[in-house]
């Protein structure tokens, strides 16, 4: 800004006063009575031109001190808007990699629950009969396969029939043998009545 003021200054000095010829004096150097005669043309500005000039280099000064502290206030304002920015990218990219290890960590366990799965289903298709293998459905998950097993096993869908049944062979072959000579009278007739009931 001196800077500035100093080149605003001369330049106005040379405005207002006659040039000095420095080649008059033979070797090229001004004499004592040049420089008195150009120093007190410097000192002669006129009041007027002097406040003048003053003014305006006191208002170009206060624009430049305005324009610094805007331009301050600028720069202020976005290193504050940059450590805003910061700030939420280092909260953001934070919390993206809480959920990015949360999802591998889903990755890896959804992984081990369907192998577990899959053996289960592998346990529960032994059991069950070759015969009734073809009844499971093809496409499904390893969690609806599992389910849809376990529905079939729970409403009887692949046991087998136990023991050999002989047709013309009563069914009952699990009733107990009673001997009718030990019964008193009133349990034979309540034998017998039972055991013609069951024929009919």
């Amino acid at each position: 800004m001196n800077e500035t003021f100093n080149t605003f200054m001369y330049e106005m000095a040379e405005e207002m006063s006659p040039s000095v010829d420095l080649k008059a004096a033979g070797d090229g150097t001004p004499t004592d009575g040049e420089l008195n005669e150009s120093k007190v043309q410097e000192i002669m500005i006129p009041k007027t031109r002097f406040d003048e000039i003053n003014k305006k280099y006191k208002d170009l000064a206060d624009k430049v001190a305005e324009f610094e502290k805007v331009k301050q206030e600028t720069e202020k304002k976005k290193a504050e808007e940059l450590g805003e920015f910061e700030k939420l990218y280092k909260e953001t990219s934070k919390e993206i990699d809480g959920y990015k290890s949360k999802s591998t960590q889903a990755e890896e366990r959804a992984k081990h629950l369907e192998t577990v799965v899959n053996e289960l289903i592998e346990n529960k298709l032994k059991d069950v009969p070759d015969e009734f293998k073809e009844l499971i459905p093809d496409g499904m998950s390893a969690e609806e396969k599992l389910a849809w097993i376990n529905k079939a096993e729970s409403k009887g869908l692949f046991k087998k029939a136990t023991g050999t049944v002989e047709i013309g062979k009563p069914m009952n072959f699990g009733a107990p043998n009673i001997d009718v000579n030990a019964l008193s009278a009133k349990e034979k007739l309540l034998f017998a009545f039972n055991s013609t009931k069951k024929k009919q």
